[in-house]
C-alpha cells in the first residue's frame, strides 16, 4: 500500500487498556485499566495488525491498544541480538532517554556516553536489576577515571551505598602510580583488587563483561578474567572504611563519573532473574 514499506527486524511498543462497564447497558461509564507498556520483536517482512477501538459503540469490547510505536532495528544491532541471545541494549546511541541521575553532566558524542570534563556524578539506567550480565565498550583518555555502578540504589556514593563501584581507570597514568591495589581498573573499589595488564593502550576501545550473581562479581576485560570474587568473603577494606551497600541484592547499573571524558558505548544487559 502507498506510504508503507517492508521492514527488517523491528520492535513494536504499545499499551493495552482493558475496558470494564460500570453499569449494564451503559456505554458512557467505562473504566480503563491500563497494563504496562509491552514490547514485541517481529521477524523481517512480518505483517503486524493491531485492532483498535473505533468509537463509543464498541466500548463493550474487552481491550483497546494505544501509544503504538514501531522502531526498525539497525543491522548492527540485529547482529548483536543474534550473537547474544537475551541481551538488550540500554543506550540508544543518540541521547540519554531512560537514564536517571545528573544526566546534564554527561553528553552523547559519536554514539557514546561521555562524562563532561570537570563534571561527574552517577547516572544510571532505569531498569532495576538483581542478577545480570553487562557487556560494554569503553575508551579511556590519558589519566581517565570513572566507574561502573553495580546495584546502585539511586542516591549516594555507589562505591559505598551500592553493592560496589567497579573501577574504570587508566592504570598507566603517573598520578595513579601509588594507589591502593584495590583502586585500579576492574577492582571492586576498596574491597577486591583486579588483575592488571589486560587494558588496551589509552585511546583504544576496550570490551568488558561484568557478571553479577548473588554476592559474586566476575569481570572479563578483553577476553581475560581480571576479577572473580565473592564480596561476602571480604573482611579487609581499604582505609578500614565500611561498605554498607555491599550486601545489596538489587539496584541499578550505571556510570560513576569523576570529571574525565571516559566514553562508553554498545551497552547491553542480560537479566538473569
Amino acid at each position: 500500500p502507498q506510504g508503507f514499506r517492508d521492514l527488517g527486524l523491528f520492535e513494536c511498543k504499545f499499551t493495552i487498556e482493558a475496558l470494564k462497564k460500570t453499569r449494564e447497558d451503559t456505554e458512557t461509564n467505562a473504566e480503563a485499566q491500563t497494563q504496562p507498556s509491552q514490547r514485541i520483536r517481529m521477524a523481517p517482512k512480518t505483517r503486524l495488525r493491531i485492532k483498535t477501538l473505533p468509537g463509543k459503540s464498541q466500548l463493550n469490547k474487552k481491550k483497546i491498544t494505544r501509544n503504538i510505536f514501531v522502531r526498525e532495528i539497525p543491522d548492527n544491532e540485529v547482529e548483536k541480538m543474534l550473537a547474544e541471545p537475551g541481551f538488550k541494549p540500554i543506550f540508544n546511541g543518540k541521547n540519554l532517554d531512560g537514564w536517571n541521575g545528573p544526566v546534564d553532566n554527561y553528553q552523547v558524542k559519536d554514539g557514546a556516553i561521555v562524562c563532561k570534563p570537570n563534571n561527574g556524578g552517577t547516572i544510571y539506567h532505569h531498569q532495576n536489576l538483581t542478577d545480570f550480565v553487562a557487556r560494554l565498550e569503553f575508551k579511556l583518555p590519558p589519566g581517565g577515571n570513572n566507574g561502573l555502578a553495580i546495584r546502585y540504589p539511586g542516591q549516594g556514593n555507589t562505591a559505598y551505598n551500592g553493592m560496589c563501584e567497579l573501577q574504570v581507570l587508566d592504570n598507566t597514568a603517573d598520578k595513579y602510580a601509588k594507589l591502593d591495589k584495590r583502586q585500579y581498573h576492574g577492582s571492586a573499589y576498596g574491597m577486591v583488587a583486579a588483575k592488571r595488564g589486560a587494558l588496551k593502550p589509552v585511546g583504544e576501545w576496550n570490551e568488558q563483561e561484568v557478571t553479577v550473581k548473588g554476592s559474586r562479581i566476575k569481570v572479563v576485560l578483553n577476553g581475560t578474567t581480571i576479577l572473580d570474587d565473592d564480596l561476602r568473603e571480604v573482611k579487609d577494606f581499604m582505609g578500614g572504611s565500611s561498605h554498607p551497600g555491599m550486601n545489596r541484592y538489587e539496584g541499578y547499573f550505571g556510570f560513576a563519573g569523576h570529571g574525565d571524558p571516559v566514553a562508553f558505548k554498545n551497552i547491553r544487559i542480560k537479566a538473569l532473574r
